[in-house]
């Protein structure tokens, strides 16, 4: 009697420390993918903001330097695409054409050379893109984009 008393509590530890491998493994499984979602929204954030810059650089190339009211319309026009929170456009000089700079020490780093800059605020994806014109960084554009709205909504807007 005592050997199928030790035997039941064996089969219920096994039972528990199986449970607990499943429930493990699932929720390592969970947070692994969380962490390939979150990596995908932020580079389809930055190749969204890419290729923003790239519009807005051309529109900066058709006209002439000091042509702002073509540059703001263009960056004007990004904050209508769904999932966009914010758009600010930033001269080399580094004064705002569009929005507020904010003390943003990414605009600095991406006008005095850096590459793109992501960073991630709560649900909010920052990034931060050098607009190039003649092959020069000639602006700055910063987007600040819904984290959930990034994967679908903003291609779509």
């Amino acid at each position: 009697m005592s050997s199928m008393g030790l035997q039941s509590r064996l089969l219920a530890g096994l039972a528990v420390l199986v449970a607990v491998a499943i429930a493990s493994t699932g929720w390592l499984t969970l947070a692994a993918s969380r962490g390939r979602l979150i990596g995908a929204e932020e580079e389809r954030a930055r190749a969204i903001a890419e290729s923003a810059a790239g519009v807005i650089g051309a529109v900066r190339e058709s006209g002439s330097e000091g042509d702002g009211g073509r540059l703001r319309v263009a960056a004007e026009s990004l904050g209508r695409v769904s999932g966009v929170r914010e758009v600010t456009l930033v001269g080399s000089d580094g004064g705002a054409i569009l929005g507020a700079v904010g003390g943003d020490a990414a605009i600095a780093a991406v006008l005095a050379g850096a590459g793109p800059i992501t960073r991630r605020e709560g649900n909010v994806i920052s990034v931060v893109v050098p607009v190039r014109a003649a092959g020069a960084v000639v602006l700055a554009l910063r987007l600040r984009l819904d984290a959930g709205g990034v994967p679908g909504e903003a291609e779509r807007g």
